[in-house]
């Protein structure tokens, strides 16, 4: 089942003191933020009573999102009106509505979509499952599950990533030389 919010980014820092977050798109290319009228930020927090840590997520109304020659956008959100309580959403994960994305282009997949699918080899060799999508500053990584080995980290690039069928639930990979030696 697809995910109905799909993470395109990370709150950076405030900005300023009217309470305006800067945001990294994982995709910078992106102008989503753009074209949707809320966001989910989603935070990581302490469950009481628990060493475990469980996600807070909260809907905000957009107010304004404008890009910066960064790649990176500023943005207002409703309610959020001073810069103690941006600086409380520092490093939160940016989600917006699936239905409220344009249409993807034929070779175009969303990241998220990946997670739990086979990944097999060009030469047809079975790697493993898809485990998550890791967004790092400037590039996006699929953690591959592999059986009795290490998990495996994929640069999600063209020269890599070779095909996705998600009705066959495959990715294709073609790595580098040494690549899955590890």
């Amino acid at each position: 089942m697809q995910p109905p919010l799909l993470q395109i980014g990370t709150v950076l820092r405030p900005h300023g003191l009217q309470g305006e977050l800067r945001i990294r798109l994982h995709n910078p290319a992106s102008s989503a933020l753009e074209h949707v009228e809320s966001v989910w930020l989603r935070q990581p927090v302490a469950l009481p009573g628990t060493t475990r840590r469980g996600d807070e997520q909260r809907e905000w109304r957009l107010e304004a999102a404008r890009a910066l020659p960064d790649g990176c956008y500023l943005v207002s959100l409703a309610g959020l009106a001073d810069r103690t309580a941006a600086e409380a959403l520092r490093t939160a994960e940016v989600l917006v509505r699936r239905e409220d994305l344009g249409a993807l282009e034929d070779n175009e997949v969303y990241l998220a979509d990946l997670v739990g699918l086979s990944v097999r080899s060009v030469a047809g060799e079975e790697l493993g499952r898809v485990k998550e999508v890791l967004h790092l500053t400037g590039s996006s990584l699929l953690c591959v599950e592999r059986p009795a080995r290490p998990d495996l980290l994929l640069p999600t690039v063209a020269e890599i990533l070779a095909r996705v069928d998600l009705s066959e639930g495959v990715v294709v990979v073609d790595p580098p030389d040494g690549l899955l030696d590890t």
